[in-house]
């Protein structure tokens, strides 16, 4: 039987966790045979947010820094459009949108025949009236976490066709014994998701309280304005990344919102312990007590508690790395793919 095509439509090329998720899925469906593409829109208007980009772009080059977004990683075609409309479609061809931002798109894409699809990669801190109605389209949804069900399934109005959780590359993500674990670490962005006034807080207390215990923090955003002085990595390469996870003896995550945190299982496969705030992303992966601890969202004190007594019960640090590599094995991209292949070949019935 002959495969459908599938076309992702993206918001952009970006160094994004969802820009990099979606060109891993689609080089393994191509793998698989299926005919892959992915599409996103041509940027119209240099806004100021796009000139300071642009600006910094320009900066980070001379600098000798590498700022391409992942779609260079995906083996398939990959097409930019002013109107959806004006891109051409295969009968029957699935056009999955990735995230909220291109729901608008698919759905005033007019092409017959081709089925359309939510692919839901978390919420956004606050929703819009304009973000409640894109979730109501009577579109199939798909998500990446069982904790986003009940709250897409009541914005929606309909089941949930599938959950793929993304997978994480233990030949990217590994242990490395040689490198000394005498590090705190996270990950920066200005996204409100990710909470970047509580990561600020957070890595300044930790200086504070643990004065002799290193910070290490990496980010694609500039280093924001008092956060004190530590190892900052900016547009690090996924060696770097991969270092920077050993470094730490602990990982810390402190959004708000979050589909399934790739740090997350990043971080546990290459051997820190994981502390994280308690948003639907992480309660899919983390057992408090058995592979990570979570706390409260925006409770900087209780990361502070929690930290402490990893440092102070090696017991307890070991069970709960073991316990992230145990995780780890339960997230690959075969398994992964072997989901989405179901999901596709059923959709059409």
């Amino acid at each position: 039987m002959k495969k459908v095509a599938v076309t992702f439509v993206l918001p952009g090329d970006n160094r994004s966790g969802g820009v990099r998720v979606t060109a891993i899925m689609g080089n393994l469906l191509i793998d698989r045979g299926r005919s892959v593409r992915i599409v996103f829109p041509k940027s119209r208007i240099l806004s100021f947010k796009s000139l300071s980009a642009l600006a910094s772009e320009v900066k980070s080059f001379f600098a000798g820094q590498r700022l391409t977004g992942w779609l260079h990683t995906f083996s398939g075609a990959v097409e930019k459009y002013g109107d959806l409309n004006e891109l051409e479609f295969q009968r029957g061809e699935i056009v999955i949108a990735v995230g909220s931002f291109t729901l608008s798109a698919i759905s005033s894409l007019v092409a017959p025949d081709v089925i359309k699809v939510r692919y839901n990669h978390g919420f956004p801190l606050s929703m819009t009236e304009d973000f409640r109605a894109a979730m109501s389209l009577p579109i199939p949804t798909i998500t990446v976490s069982n904790t986003l069900v009940p709250e897409l399934e009541k914005l929606s109005g309909d089941k949930v066709c599938a959950v793929i959780p993304n997978g994480i590359d233990t030949l990217q993500y590994f242990p490395i014994a040689t490198i000394k674990r005498n590090a705190i670490g996270t990950i920066f962005s200005y996204h409100p998701n990710k909470s970047p006034e509580d990561i600020v807080r957070l890595m300044n207390r930790i200086e504070e309280v643990f004065p002799n215990i290193n910070r290490v923090v990496f980010s694609t955003e500039s280093k924001p304005q008092g956060m004190k002085d530590c190892l900052y990595e900016r547009h690090p390469s996924i060696e770097k990344v991969r270092e920077l996870y050993n470094q730490s003896l602990i990982w810390l995550l402190a959004s708000r919102n979050e589909g399934l945190p790739g740090p997350v299982l990043e971080a546990m496969a290459c051997g820190a312990v994981v502390i994280s705030t308690d948003n639907d992303g992480s309660l899919e992966v983390i057992e408090d007590g058995v592979n990570g601890l979570i706390v409260p969202k925006g409770d900087i004190e209780e990361f502070i508690k929690k930290i402490q007594i990893v440092i102070s019960d090696n017991v307890l640090r070991e069970k709960l790395v073991k316990g992230g590599f145990d995780t780890v094995r339960k997230f690959s991209w075969s398994a992964a793919a072997d989901r989405m292949e179901n999901f596709l070949d059923n959709i059409g019935i």
